[in-house]
């Protein structure tokens, strides 16, 4: 069925390109253009998601030594803490991986459409 689907998209992408040929982006299609394009050089920057990696761990760490020296007695709920952050952590990863595999689909489809547009012409 997803076949299917993405063929029907197929067709009616290359539909909409032949009717659209010579003709200038629509305002909303250049608006969704410029905003994966801001998505796409955000997850392609890793220093900034290090940077926060890096804060974050700062803050554990912080966090933790705060609790070593306040009490002892409570140093159980620390590793329970750690993992909510390692699962919360492996979840963002995940999402971004997943966001960038999006974006990239779709940078490639707007090349793709970019070019059947010059073959048209």
């Amino acid at each position: 069925m997803d076949q299917l689907t993405h063929r029907i998209v197929k067709v009616l992408v290359g539909q909409m390109v032949i009717l659209n040929a010579g003709m200038a982006l629509r305002p909303e299609e250049e608006t969704i253009k410029n905003q994966l394009e801001i998505l796409y050089n955000d997850i392609n920057s890793p220093l900034r998601f290090q940077g926060k990696l890096t804060e974050i761990a700062t803050l554990v760490r912080l966090k933790n030594s705060e609790l070593s020296e306040d009490s002892k007695g409570n140093s159980g709920c620390i590793p329970q803490v750690a993992e909510e952050i390692k699962r919360f952590l492996e979840l963002q990863q995940t999402m971004i991986s997943e966001m960038q595999t999006v974006v990239k689909e779709d940078f490639n489809a707007i090349n793709l459409m970019k070019e059947s547009l010059k073959n048209v012409r």
